[in-house]
């Protein structure tokens, strides 16, 4: 297992994101839309991700062994699955049997992922992002070294913003997301606070009593609703809705799994989202088919819970076995020392 400090209540709450990352998919199948949809899925499921990522990053690393770790735990899976399930076999299957994965094919489908273009497992975007995010973070916290004590961390995050809010009006109005690179700065700011809010949340977390944990949670699963009142009225204010909304649904999933500590399911798909995140693309588009057809039985909303039960069950097996024959793909053990 490559080292890596393991926090209990992180994993869960990583088990409850990827979760709605596997049902936020599966959703899209039916294309279908339910009350609620965009703030359960802009607020809880990706922008708690990355604010546990910067949650985590430790300032004390050298760049090289910072960047050593990222290349072995978000570089090394991306691309090595990228090129197995986005061009070996689906190019293997399209040209050999004549599937048809309306997306790119052929030599361009080696660099769908830089420049736009549509790629079979398309969840693999996120542990490219979260690699660039992760530079650009380490580069911009270095830069803000040239500050101290809490002025540092005032520069660190309204710098991260600065670069954020462009890259979302960009992102708003269709500009095409070369290397994602839109996307990084989007959801930098998330890296950003769960960085500067790590010691607020351990210290509050162990002295907090329960009606104020309770009020806490409340308030911050209340504030992730808002773009259910006033989304869509504005760039700007679609802007300042998203980070509001994204950042107290971080605080919301982590506080509330520092609560709980521990499933053992969810806090086991938490310990390895990273599997799920690398297959789960795959599995999608297996099980459509099988979606499609019950929903005309069981209509849409049983079609989708059925399925993503089977799924998320699916991978108590499917997660011990690529973990034993791939850990080195799998972010588990080192490929470069």
């Amino acid at each position: 297992m490559m080292d890596q400090e393991r926090i209990g209540y992180l994993d869960l709450a990583r088990g409850f994101c990827i979760c709605i990352v596997m049902l936020f998919h599966i959703v899209g199948i039916l294309q279908w839309e339910f009350p609620g949809d965009r703030a359960l899925f802009s607020s809880f499921m990706l922008p708690p991700f990355f604010f546990i990522s910067g949650f985590l990053y430790k300032e004390e690393d050298s760049f090289r062994t910072f960047f050593i770790k990222k290349v072995n735990r978000l570089l090394v899976p991306f691309l090595f699955f990228y090129l197995i399930t986005s061009v070996i076999i689906p190019n293997v299957l399209h040209y050999a049997a004549g599937m048809d994965f309306d997306t790119v094919a052929g030599i361009k489908s080696l660099w769908a992922f830089v420049w736009p273009g549509v790629y079979p497992n398309v969840p693999l975007w996120f542990l490219w992002c979260l690699f660039l995010v992760s530079l650009l973070f380490r580069l911009i916290h270095h830069i803000s070294r040239r500050f101290s004590g809490q002025t540092r961390k005032i520069v660190l995050t309204v710098a991260c913003f600065c670069l954020a809010f462009p890259a979302y009006v960009a992102d708003y109005y269709d500009t095409p997301d070369v290397a994602c690179l839109i996307k990084t700065l989007i959801y930098l700011p998330f890296f950003c606070v769960g960085f500067d809010s790590r010691d607020f949340l351990t210290d509050n977390q162990t002295k907090a009593g329960t009606a104020v944990k309770t009020l806490r949670l409340i308030t911050c699963f209340l504030v992730a609703l808002l773009p259910l009142l006033l989304y869509g009225v504005d760039v700007m204010v679609d802007a300042v809705l998203f980070y509001i909304s994204g950042l107290a649904g971080s605080f919301f999933v982590v506080s509330l799994s520092s609560l709980i500590n521990r499933l053992p399911v969810i806090s086991y798909l938490g310990r390895n989202s990273i599997v799920i995140i690398l297959t789960h693309g795959l599995l999608i588009r297996l099980m459509a088919p099988a979606v499609i057809k019950l929903s005309g039985y069981i209509g849409p909303f049983g079609a989708i819970s059925l399925c993503w039960l089977t799924m998320t069950l699916s991978y108590l097996l499917i997660t011990p076995v690529i973990l034993r024959f791939l850990p080195r793909f799998t972010g588990q053990k080192p490929l470069l020392k």
